[in-house]
C-alpha cells in the first residue's frame, strides 16, 4: 500500500513540475515574440512603400 501512495504522490508530483515548466516556456516565448516585435518595429515603420510618411496636418 506504501508503494503506491509514493507512486501517485510521484506522479502528481512530476505532473506539477512539467505544468510550471510548460507555462514557464510559454510565457517566456511570449515575452520573447513581444521583444522580437518591439525591437523591429522602429525598421519597419519607415519601410512603407508608395505613402509618404511625415507629420499630420
Amino acid at each position: 500500500m506504501l508503494w503506491t501512495q509514493d507512486s501517485v504522490l510521484s506522479a502528481f508530483t512530476d505532473s506539477l513540475l512539467c505544468a510550471v515548466l510548460i507555462q514557464m516556456g510559454y510565457f517566456l516565448g511570449v515575452l520573447f515574440l513581444v521583444w522580437h516585435e518591439d525591437m523591429s518595429r522602429p525598421a519597419r515603420a519607415l519601410d512603407i512603400p508608395g505613402k509618404a510618411v511625415g507629420p499630420r496636418s
